[in-house]
C-alpha cells in the first residue's frame, strides 16, 4: 500500500511538473514571437535555447526561427547548418520550408562572398607584404651603396693624406 501511495504521489508530481513545463514553453514561445517581431535576435536565440532546455521535443519551427535569427545576426554558417537541418527534417511540407530554402540560398551567397573577400584581402595583404619587402630591400641596397661610397671616399682621402705625407717626406 505504501508503494502504491508513493507511486501516486510521484505520478501527480510528474503531471504537475509537466503541466508547468508546458505553460512555461507556451510563455516562452509567445515571448519568442514578440522578440522576432521586434528583431531582437539575440534574445530570441536565448529564448529558443531555454525552450530546448525545458523540453527536448521542441516544434521544428523553432529550428527555422533559430536559423533565421543567426542569419539576421550575421552568422550565415550557423544559419545554414540549422536551416538545413530544419529543411531536411520537415521536407517540402514544412510550414517554413520555402523561407528556409530562401535563407539557405542567402546564407550560401554570404559565405561565398566572405570567402571571395577574404581571398581578395589575402591577395592585397600579399602584395603589400611584397611591396614592403621590396622597399626594405631597396633601402638596404641604397644604404649599402652609400656606405660603400663613403668608405671609398674615406679610403681615397686617406690615400691622398698618405701620399701627401710621403711627398713631404721625399
Amino acid at each position: 500500500m505504501r508503494k502504491f501511495i508513493i507511486t501516486i504521489v510521484f505520478f501527480f508530481y510528474y503531471l504537475s511538473f509537466s503541466h508547468a513545463s508546458n505553460i512555461e514553453i507556451d510563455i516562452l514561445q509567445e515571448e519568442l514571437l514578440q522578440q522576432l517581431q521586434g528583431s531582437q535576435y539575440y534574445k530570441s536565440i536565448n529564448t529558443i535555447e531555454k525552450i530546448e532546455h525545458i523540453s527536448p521535443d521542441i516544434p521544428l519551427s523553432l529550428f527555422f526561427y533559430k536559423g533565421m535569427a543567426y542569419y539576421e545576426l550575421g552568422d550565415p554558417e550557423k544559419a545554414l547548418s540549422i536551416l538545413t537541418t530544419y529543411a531536411e527534417a520537415t521536407g517540402k511540407s514544412g510550414r517554413y520550408y520555402k523561407e528556409a530554402i530562401s535563407y539557405i540560398v542567402k546564407s550560401r551567397e554570404v559565405i561565398e562572398q566572405v570567402k571571395a573577400n577574404n581571398k581578395r584581402q589575402d591577395e592585397i595583404d600579399a602584395a603589400e607584404k611584397r611591396r614592403k619587402e621590396e622597399a626594405e630591400k631597396r633601402h638596404a641596397e641604397t644604404f649599402a651603396a652609400e656606405k660603400k661610397r663613403i668608405t671609398e671616399k674615406k679610403n681615397v682621402e686617406e690615400q691622398k693624406k698618405h701620399n701627401k705625407i710621403i711627398e713631404n717626406l721625399i
